[in-house]
C-alpha cells in the first residue's frame, strides 16, 4: 500500500490541481478562447517550434514553472530532449489546437500518465501547449499583457492524432 501511495501522490496532487485550474481558468470558453485568440498569431507564425515529451508535475510546480524556466513547457518538466518541428508540422497542429470548436467545455479528473509539449516562439513572444495521456487535457501558457495567462481544457480526440504521431 505504501508503495502504491508513493507512487501515485504526485499524480494525485496534479489531478486536484487540474480540477482547481479549471474551475479557475478554463471552466468558461471565453477564458481559453482569450488564450485561443491571443496566441493566433504567435503559432501561425512562429518562427521557431520545440517539441518534447513531458513529466507529470505538482500543481505548485506546474504554476511555478510555466513561462519562467527553460526546461519546462507549461510548467511540466521536460523528459528528455527538446526537438525542433518543421514549419509543415507546426502548421498542421495549430490548425487543430486553435480552433475553440475541438475542445470539449466538460471538467474531468484524470491521472496523466505523460504529456507532449509545444513551444511556439515568435521573437520575444513564447506560446507553450502541454498535451495529455490517456486524459487529452490541454493546457496554454502564454503572457498576455504582462501577465501570465494558464488555461486548460480537454481537446477532442479527433484532433489530437498529430500531436500523439510526434513521438
Amino acid at each position: 500500500m505504501k508503495n502504491l501511495l508513493r507512487k501515485n501522490v504526485p499524480k494525485l496532487f496534479l489531478t486536484v490541481f487540474l480540477g482547481a485550474l479549471s474551475s479557475s481558468c478554463a471552466t468558461a470558453d471565453t477564458d481559453l478562447n482569450k488564450i485561443l485568440t491571443a496566441a493566433n498569431d504567435v503559432v501561425n507564425k512562429a518562427t521557431k517550434v520545440e517539441v518534447a515529451m513531458l513529466k507529470p508535475a505538482t500543481a505548485e510546480s506546474v504554476m511555478k514553472n510555466a513561462l519562467r524556466a527553460p526546461n519546462t513547457i507549461a510548467g511540466f518538466p521536460i523528459k528528455g530532449e527538446l526537438k525542433l518541428l518543421s514549419v509543415e508540422k507546426a502548421k498542421a497542429i495549430a490548425q487543430d489546437i486553435l480552433n475553440s470548436a475541438h475542445y470539449a467545455d466538460i471538467m474531468q479528473r484524470c491521472v496523466n500518465d505523460s504529456l507532449i509539449g509545444i513551444r511556439f516562439t515568435k521573437g520575444n513572444t513564447v506560446v507553450e501547449f502541454a498535451y495529455s495521456q490517456p486524459c487529452q487535457q490541454a493546457f496554454w501558457a502564454m503572457n498576455i499583457d504582462g501577465k501570465l495567462n494558464f488555461a486548460s481544457s480537454v481537446l477532442g480526440p479527433d484532433y489530437s492524432k498529430a500531436i500523439i504521431d510526434l513521438f
